[in-house]
């Protein structure tokens, strides 16, 4: 097994990669004309499989499910197919897979080293790591966020990032008309609306379980519930709100009027700001740009039915993502909902076999969580209606942090049920 500094170092490595990638884009120069975040990116995520797979088959203890193991040979097919059928470039299909495999299966490879090293890594100094580490970028995301709103996107730019980073043809939603939407330059307003309300899951987790300082979480609830709102993303600030009801539900008197405490001193600020008109409006879609949002999504949905209904093996990996802006000859047909997504990259079969996958993954989580069932059906919620209103899980900073989270709930629950754990060590159904 791997030295437990050096598993550390390689996770830690993946998430200030995933987040920073934006970033490093902006500031770094291109390489053979292409960003390097990504190219830094793709590194870390290779290096992070690489290295816990290669460890895992030398310990001789790995055991793989048969169900997973045949999943995965089952989208690859799929994949393979869309591939073949479409002529995906070698780009766009390494972009496709990053959505659909690397990014989602950093639970299951977690998981699968977990179990085989149980009692080898003290995974309870691990998750501290990990926690420590989350705690800072979703402090870090949501005031560079919050404050970027303040100065009309101005405080991004003045940190050297470049909106254009990816070319003349990309760009990312950040703005609603006039109104800077909250994204703090890590992804589009989309994808952080999402990423803050797991920040708030994260940090509501930590106050049940008595981790870290009590004033610094609740500090970073305050922050993540603002920086969400301020995302304008619908789906993203229905999940918090969901959130929010499933964790008071059984919840003591005291949590409960501090939790309907504070979500009316953010409804009082945001219906005295100049941004009370356009929630009204998002949300009933009385104004005429949510009203166009909302239309657009049943059309796509309509015409993502239609064109897989003529073509069975979908568009080809990497068309629907950030892929699609290296090709000629693909169009984006489905931006608005993930399970579409999957199944036009992946073809029907493989966008179905993705699906199970990430059923299964979650079939894993539920059964492993027991006393914390609230977080899973917090986490469960928001990946599934992420899903079918954007695309949004195709980020790497969405995608990676929310099945990191999903992990270390996983794992801390399996840790504080160790006793009766142990006998099961290392033949978990997941690996």
């Amino acid at each position: 097994m791997l030295k437990q500094t050096t598993l550390e170092r390689i996770i830690l490595f993946l998430i200030i990669t995933i987040v920073g990638s934006p970033y490093f884009s902006s500031w770094l120069p291109k390489v053979f004309d292409m960003p390097i975040g990504p190219l830094f990116r793709f590194s870390a995520i290779v290096l992070f499989y690489a290295v816990l797979a290669y460890a895992l088959i030398l310990s001789g203890r790995i055991r793989v499910s048969i169900v997973i193991f045949a999943l995965l040979i089952l989208l690859a097919v799929g994949a393979i197919l869309s591939a073949i059928e479409n002529k995906s470039n070698v780009l766009q299909i390494i972009l496709g897979l990053h959505a659909l495999v690397f990014y989602p299966m950093v639970f299951s490879i977690l998981v699968c080293y977990f179990n085989n090293s149980y009692g080898k890594v003290n995974w309870t100094k691990t998750n501290l790591l990990l926690k420590r580490t989350l705690t800072i970028i979703f402090l870090l995301t949501s005031v560079i966020a919050i404050i970027d709103v303040i100065t009309d996107g101005n405080f991004t730019l003045m940190l050297g990032y470049d909106p254009n980073y990816g070319g003349d043809n990309f760009s990312l939603i950040n703005r609603y008309y006039s109104l800077v939407r909250a994204n703090g330059g890590f992804a589009d307003a989309l994808a952080f609306g999402y990423l803050m309300a797991i920040g708030f899951i994260f940090f509501v987790y930590n106050i049940n379980k008595k981790y870290g300082k009590l004033y610094l979480n609740i500090i970073g609830v305050v922050l993540t519930s603002i920086a969400c709102v301020l995302s304008i993303t619908r789906g993203a600030i229905i999940t918090l709100v969901i959130a929010a009801m499933i964790f008071i539900y059984r919840s003591n008197t005291v949590v409960k009027v501090n939790t309907i405490l504070m979500g009316f001193l953010l409804l009082l600020a945001v219906s005295l700001s100049s941004y009370s008109n356009i929630f009204m409006g998002r949300f009933t879609d009385s104004d005429k740009g949510s009203r166009v949002s909302t239309t657009l999504r049943y059309d796509m949905a309509l015409e993502s039915i239609h064109f897989l209904g003529n073509h069975p093996f979908g568009e080809g990996l990497g068309s629907q993502g950030a892929g699609s802006t290296l090709s000629t000859k693909t169009e984006r047909i489905n931006t608005d909902n993930f399970i579409f997504h999957s199944m036009l990259e992946a073809g029907i079969f493989g966008g179905v076999i993705f699906q199970l996958l990430i059923l299964y993954q979650f079939k894993n989580f539920y059964t492993n969580t027991r006393n914390n069932r609230r977080y899973f059906f917090a986490l469960f919620f928001l990946y599934w209606l992420s899903a079918a209103v954007s695309s949004s899980l195709q980020a790497g900073v969405l995608s990676v942090i929310f099945w990191i989270v999903c992990f270390i709930i996983y794992s801390e629950t399996v840790i504080k049920n160790r006793e009766p754990y142990l006998e099961y060590a290392g033949r978990d159904k997941l690996c």
